[in-house]
């Protein structure tokens, strides 16, 4: 089996295995967000411990800093401050490549601007706003298209070659191409790299369990051949999923056990199940691999605020968590 299956890294310290990982497994794709990352890690994986995988930057914010940006009436000059913070949080490190020459490949490919920041046209919640809500909505939308031009852009005249990974919307917020086509004509006629969030509970499919079901993974595919349909833009985008897997709150939104996943302790799902999931998904982005790179699951590398996502180190019960040895060697797995 041929991964398309990818890491999530809020932590890129070599715990539970993590860095070993890469040798095995050969992610075709990470997110790594830049107040944890690992120089060192980030050059043996150009050097030698997975020299084609594509690195996806992000720079945590919290909400509030978040709504600063997005509600900034010059949207081209917040889209330029977000690249300047990102570059001079550590600008020697966007620099760096590997081998360190001119024409060396970046350590890291290409950068998120915003984490889930606006509800989409498909957002469970819309149909109960108000007419005010919609119009401070779609002008929302209007400053994100044109944020996320001038983010891209500014980045580019810092680092020449670097990229930009447009959207990354929450799961389910956006289920239909010409959704994207309306509201962000002009990201999409920048931008190569659009990202997705794609998540299920307590399976990412419905058929692959008898319990109920909520699940936005597997959109992407729909989407995709719809904006690549487009004659303004032809078939030029590449899909990258910037977080995938379980997420309870998908299916229990507004529940007091808050955003957790699969270890949480109101409701687990058991390796065996996860993997199910996973295994289903890795076919489908297979599947579509002339245009998607892969998935980033959450999470690999982890920290204790979402450790229930946790896919390294041991579960509830202090047995070894063994879905990232099935990813390596699926020969091993259950069936």
């Amino acid at each position: 089996m041929t991964s398309k299956l990818g890491f999530y890294l809020h932590s890129s310290q070599d715990n539970h295995g993590l860095w070993g990982l890469f040798e095995r497994i050969k992610p075709p794709v990470i997110l790594i967000h830049l107040e944890a990352k690992n120089d060192d890690l980030l050059r043996q994986m150009r050097e030698w411990r997975s020299p084609d995988t594509f690195v996806v930057g992000r720079l945590g914010m919290d909400r509030d800093e978040q709504r600063r940006y997005l509600d900034d009436p010059d949207p081209v000059a917040a889209g330029q401050r977000l690249a300047d913070k990102i570059f001079n949080q550590d600008r020697s490190f966007l620099l760096k490549r590997y081998p360190d020459q001119p024409g060396g490949r970046l350590l890291v490919d290409a950068w998120m601007s915003l984490n889930e920041p606006i509800e989409g046209p498909s957002w469970e919640g819309a149909a109960q706003q108000d007419d005010a809500w919609h119009r401070t909505n779609r002008e929302q939308h209007r400053r994100y298209d044109r944020l996320q031009v001038a983010f891209r852009r500014r980045l580019r005249e810092y680092i020449h070659d670097v990229e930009a990974v447009a959207f990354n919307f929450g799961a389910g917020n956006f289920k239909q191409a010409q959704q994207y086509i309306q509201l962000y004509p002009e990201t999409l006629g920048e931008y190569t790299y659009l990202g997705f969030h794609e998540y299920g509970w307590p399976a990412m499919a419905k058929h692959l369990t008898q319990r109920p079901v909520k699940t936005d993974a597997g959109l992407f595919p729909a989407i995709m051949q719809g904006i690549r349909a487009d004659p303004k833009y032809g078939a030029r985008h590449r899909a990258i999923i910037t977080e995938a897997g379980l997420a309870r709150a998908h299916l229990h939104a507004g529940s007091t056990a808050g955003d957790v996943g699969w270890l949480n302790t109101v409701e687990t799902v058991s390796q065996e199940e996860y993997w199910k999931s996973l295994r289903w998904y890795n076919d489908l982005l297979r599947q579509h691999e002339a245009y998607v790179l892969g998935a980033c699951l959450y999470q690999v590398g982890w920290m204790d605020d979402w450790k229930s996502f946790r896919l390294t180190g041991d579960d509830n019960q202090g047995r070894p968590i063994e879905i990232m040895n099935w990813i390596a060697d699926p020969s091993q797995a259950p069936k």
